[in-house]
């Protein structure tokens, strides 16, 4: 039986906004989510019907429309309107000056079904834009992108009103918009709804707030709304409670001054001195009775130390006892791999099954001190695999039997991991077999990890064909995991989906990636994600980019088929985007273009050769940067224009060799395509790994000890010298702490940390490297910050007195 989707109502309120109106309205009909009813209220403005009925013709969703004829209601009376009409289990306001991205009402509906019922609300990230002259809307630069704080939300307004979903129970609760108001009547609002729960932050960035048409309360607002603030106050203190006065008192000082000249709070602020000041004295006495207590709770702690050592030496007795018998628990052993190859006898139809029945026997010679800690579940497996080979049917036991080895295998391997011991894990030596198993669309990133292997001293890599089904029990390189119904028993695996779509992250693919050696991924925003919503620790993922290559190792055959360029522009990708397939229809009508989909390897570098300029166009609007396919058009000499990326800060190496053009702007894609055909010139990419994956791949298989602890393997991350004379250490994994030296120190040059299960060893080896790079650039001093360390208003001073 399916599971009813919530339905959701989007409210419009809209006036003499018609231009905007149908922007918004289509906003809403891109939504991926069923069913939204949209409610529409003109507050007595122009007749807007014909527009409504134009945008959602033929569309499937559900619509209500009223018009509200009488002139000055306002803007909250037309908020409360469209509630009192709305149907839908969540609400969503959308005023008819700004726009929603395509996913947002599915990442809240997704994000509030999972919160608990305490939440009444959640609310994304949303980006300003801004209109210029001839142009579409354009990125500000300001994004709304805080964390909730319920008393702070009192004192300042940080939620868009379109940022919200909320449960539409708060209406029956009372919450209404305060009709006295015409400004802020939002704010006031959301103070009414968190009166009955909290909101939650989706830190992503779906939906824009349009500036040139409202802009109210951004930086650089010139009008002053000290009245309208002064009317939102007085709405407001009705709903506040002990902590917000104590907040204003202490923290808004300036509303405090603005209030009392138009009321005297004087009085007001002396009951609340009183109050804090008993506050005081309460935290005093309760700082008075830990200490009395302070000499009881240590001789509880030494109890309990006590009690910890007794049960510590009753463990190792218990070891010293398993240990003498080893010889009985080996027979026993024996005798189980005794069992299976009778039984694996009996799968010669069943290659991959007998196949993983090896690997598992290789793999318990190979980890006999990690098999004594599961010796005992291993023993009543044994009993429990005789009864069921007595009773079941051959083929039902051969699946139970592979199933309960996989959960058994994994589940001891993930609790190896849980710890952040290092894991027991085969040799690897620059002779070792290694192998990359990816699909026909992924084979540039299975050449970019041989070339990799290969600078790092590897000799023997091969790339298997994507049905491989088979494995050895060497080291394999799998790109993009979920896709492959066999996997080898030991795989790093390298992450290609984008994080700004959650759907593509299920439980299954969650499963993948936790019993991968190490999870690899080219994004920063991805690695967000995987810790912040998938609950991956940082040790677990390693930050891996997507670089160049060689153009003779992409494709050795292009000399043979180089011919004259015949078309203008090529676009190589899926085109059932609605916003792809509106870009490449007017890229089609201005320019000789060339389409080419479900082409792959040399059969595709043959097509995009017989164009002068390759066009990037994302999927959705909010994507990351698809930088694979443009370092591998790259790599192979090709002129790139690209959109600008949800994580475009990452990328500034590439903008000395791509055309970055604005979301959504084909006119100056059109400008910036017609500007690389006036040259005529091939991009001349240099050789070099400009975006260093060699340097990030050997990092990942040094932390594991997969490769020697000899810095000098690995290629500088950073190549002039201007770069180490003053240096941020950071790890790009832990994505925090290094945004925050990046915003507090934006003239020092963040180098990628090297890593190592222990953390001491991979910060040892980080400034080891760092000063031999230092030297050999002829310095003879180096300045360096660590991520954790919070300056001083002096630092700066400070140091010139240092140097």
């Amino acid at each position: 039986m399916s599971v009813k989707s919530p339905s959701v109502s989007v409210l419009v309120r809209t006036k003499n906004r018609s231009f905007s109106l149908k922007e918004a309205l289509e906003s809403i009909v891109a939504q991926d989510y069923r069913p939204v009813e949209v409610v529409v209220v003109n507050d007595g403005g122009e007749d807007v019907e014909p527009i409504i009925e134009d945008t959602f013709f033929e569309s499937d969703v559900e619509w209500l429309y009223r018009s509200i004829s009488e002139p000055g209601k306002g803007r909250s009376h037309a908020a409360n309107v469209a509630m009192s009409l709305a149907k839908g289990d969540y609400w969503l306001f959308l005023d008819d000056d700004d726009l929603i991205l395509p996913a947002h009402v599915s990442s809240l509906v997704n994000r509030l079904e999972k919160s608990a019922e305490t939440v009444v609300g959640v609310y994304s990230s949303v980006q300003c834009v801004s209109k210029q002259v001839d142009s579409q809307d354009e990125l500000k630069g300001e994004t709304f992108a805080f964390d909730f704080d319920a008393t702070r939300l009192v004192f300042k307004n940080y939620l868009p009103i379109h940022a919200v979903l909320f449960r539409s129970e708060v209406y029956k609760k009372g919450c209404r918009f305060d009709e006295t108001l015409d400004l802020y009547e939002d704010w006031n609002f959301w103070v009414q709804v968190i009166q009955f729960g909290d909101f939650e932050h989706f830190n992503h960035i779906t939906a824009l707030y349009r500036t040139h048409l409202s802009g109210v309360g951004l930086p650089g607002t010139k009008k002053d709304f000290n009245d309208d603030l002064i009317l939102f106050f007085k709405a407001s203190m009705p709903f506040w409670q002990t902590k917000h006065w104590l907040y204003l008192f202490t923290q808004e000082s300036h509303y405090f001054k603005l209030l009392s000249a138009y009321q005297d709070l004087e009085s007001e602020k002396q009951i609340w001195s009183a109050h804090m000041t008993q506050l005081e004295e309460q935290a005093e006495e309760t700082r008075l009775l830990l200490e009395a207590n302070a000499k009881q709770t240590e001789l509880l702690v030494q109890k309990q130390s006590l009690e910890f050592q007794n049960e510590l030496s009753f463990l190792s007795k218990k070891l010293n006892e398993f240990n003498g018998s080893h010889s009985m628990t080996q027979a026993k052993l024996d005798n189980i791999e005794n069992l299976v190859s009778h039984i694996q006898t009996d799968l010669t139809n069943r290659p991959s099954l007998k196949n993983w029945l090896d690997q598992l026997r290789a793999d318990t010679v190979a980890k006999t001190l990690w098999l004594k800690h599961k010796l005992s579940r291993l023993l009543y497996f044994s009993r429990e695999f005789v009864s069921l080979l007595l009773k079941c049917d051959f083929k039902i036991l051969a699946k139970k039997i592979k199933k309960k080895l996989t959960d058994w295998f994994f589940q001891s391997k993930q609790s190896k991991c849980a710890t952040f011991e290092t894991p027991i894990l085969p040799p690897m030596h620059s002779d070792s077999p290694v192998f990359i198993l990816a699909t026909h669309h992924t084979r540039f990133i299975a050449l970019l990890i041989e070339h990799g292997l290969k600078q790092l001293g590897f000799v023997n890599v091969t790339i298997l064909a994507p049905e491989t089904k088979e494995f050895t029990s060497d080291y394999h390189f799998v790109v993009c995991p979920q896709i492959f119904e066999y996997l080898p028993s030991y795989y790093f695996a390298f992450q290609m989906e984008q994080s700004v779509s959650s759907r593509w992250f299920t439980e299954d693919y969650f499963h993948t990636l936790e019993h991968s050696v190490a999870i690899m991924d080219y994004s920063l925003k991805n690695i967000d994600f995987l810790q912040e919503e998938a609950g991956f620790p940082y040790q677990r993922l390693f930050y891996t980019p997507v670089s160049n290559l060689p153009s003779e190792m992409v494709f050795p055959n292009a000399a043979a088929v180089k011919k004259e360029a015949e078309y203008d522009v090529v676009f190589y990708g899926d085109v059932n985007s609605p916003r792809r397939k509106r870009i490449v229809e007017e890229l089609g009508r201005r320019f000789k273009l060339l389409v080419v989909s479900e082409v792959f390897g040399e059969a595709l570098y043959s097509e995009l050769n017989r164009a002068k300029v390759v066009v990037n166009i994302h999927y959705y609007e909010t994507a990351l940067l698809e930088t694979t396919r443009i370092y591998e058009c790259l790599s192979l000499g090709l002129n790139v224009i690209s959109e600008v990326g949800s994580d475009q800060s990452e990328h500034a190496l590439l903008d000395e060799w791509v055309r970055f053009t604005p979301i959504n702007d084909v006119e100056a894609m059109c400008s910036a395509i017609e500007s690389v055909l006036s040259t005529s010139n091939r991009n001349d990419l240099e050789r070099t790994d400009i975006n260093h994956f060699t340097y990030y791949l050997g990092r990942m298989l040094m932390s594991l000890d997969l490769i020697p602890r000899d810095t000098s393997l690995l290629p500088m991350p950073l190549s002039c010298k201007q770069c180490y004379q003053r240096l941020g250490l950071s790890l790009p994994e832990t994505y925090d702490r290094r945004l925050y030296l990046e915003q507090t120190q934006p003239k020092t040059h963040i180098f990628p940390g090297l890593r190592h299960t222990k953390g001491w060893i991979g910060c040892a080896l980080s400034y080891h490297y760092m000063a031999k790079q230092a030297l050999a650039c002829g310095l003879t001093q180096l300045e360096i910050c660590e991520d954790d360390v919070i300056l001083g208003e002096n630092f700066e001073t400070q140091l010139k007195t240092v140097r």
